[in-house]
């Protein structure tokens, strides 16, 4: 929750470490479990124990939902990214307000990106269900 009294700078700020950090280390961990999912997947396939081998369909159903967390972020998440980091850079010198306007609008966005950031939760969450499911 932002309160309404808190620096449109100490907003922009915050929001750009927490974009640092995340494409640090959510999307290089996201790519890793990709190719995971997909090397899993494949090895399953073709494991000689058709109990194990049977299993290959729940792997890839993991991978594909997890594959659709890529284009989520770019036409969701990523584009309201780009806006808050425009309006902090607005801030000019020692500036630590935007207009009471555009004040609104980048509380606005931190709102949208919280809603369609639960869709990257649910695009990491499902996969690990399935992977689950996979190994009952």
């Amino acid at each position: 929750m932002i309160l309404p009294t808190t620096p449109s700078r100490t907003i922009t700020e915050q929001f750009e470490e927490v974009i640092r950090r995340g494409y640090m280390y959510l999307q290089s961990s996201c790519r890793c479990l990709a190719i995971a999912l997909l090397a899993t997947t494949v090895l399953t396939y073709y494991h000689p124990n058709e109990s194990v081998a049977s299993k290959w369909k729940w792997y890839a159903a993991a991978f594909g939902t997890l594959i659709q967390a890529a284009w989520y972020e770019v036409v969701f998440v990523f584009p309201i990214n780009d806006q808050a980091i425009a309006m902090g850079e607005k801030l000019e010198g020692d500036e630590m307000w935007l207009t009471d306007p555009e004040h609104a609008m980048l509380h606005g966005l931190m709102r949208s990106w919280r809603r369609w950031h639960f869709g990257r939760i649910v695009a990491a969450f499902v996969p690990g269900c399935l992977t689950l499911a996979a190994l009952l």
